[in-house]
């Protein structure tokens, strides 16, 4: 039975950690291209926010949002009169899925290119309060972004927390999810 339950425990861990990245990544397309379909229909800016901050049941400190992981999104329409509007609740990936912040496996930590920065600008959020930092990038109302073109496409990657955060080179189970800043069409790539 002991040599039986150390073959089953590893494989079903791992079968767990692959199922909640594939539901992180579910949830961040299923946002892109909600945003970028609202920016179109409703010819507006849609912003694409990815939420920052520290979970204590992770062994962060809540109130530095700086020490924690990049680990919810949030779709924010801008009106003509300049005020924003929360397009929906804030969407949280799957407990121990992190979106990497090293600008070498997620080019969108590149600031300075279309990306902005900010925290606590909505107020507070569901289960974080108003310890948190964001970055951003926008869907504009051809379905283009805001992101500055480049001869490479910009993309995020998702990955299990275990793995650490800004790593220089991928882990062994990742997705990456490219987005065409000229269209705004994505790609998915996972090994």
């Amino acid at each position: 039975m002991g040599i039986i339950v150390g073959f089953t425990v590893p494989a079903s861990m791992s079968t767990i950690r692959s199922g909640r990245l594939t539901m992180g990544v579910t949830t961040l397309i299923g946002q892109i291209n909600l945003a970028r379909q609202v920016a179109i229909t409703q010819n507006c800016q849609v912003e694409v926010r990815f939420y920052q901050y520290g979970d204590a049941a992770e062994g962060e400190n809540a109130a530095k949002p700086a020490t924690g992981k990049f680990r919810s999104i949030q779709l924010v329409k801008y009106t003509d009169a300049g005020t924003y509007v929360p397009l929906g609740k804030l969407e949280h990936l799957p407990v121990g899925v992190i979106l990497d912040q090293g600008t070498q496996v997620s080019s969108i930590f590149t600031l300075g290119t279309g990306i902005q920065a900010g925290s606590a600008l909505l107020g507070s959020i569901p289960k974080v309060g108003t310890a948190y930092n964001f970055i951003a990038f926008r869907f504009l109302p051809d379905g283009s972004t805001n992101l500055f073109p480049s001869s490479s496409l910009w993309f995020l990657t998702f990955h299990d927390a275990h793995n650490g955060d800004s790593l220089a080179a991928l882990p062994p189970n990742y997705y990456t999810v490219q987005i065409d800043s000229a269209n705004g069409h994505i790609k998915t790539y996972r090994p």
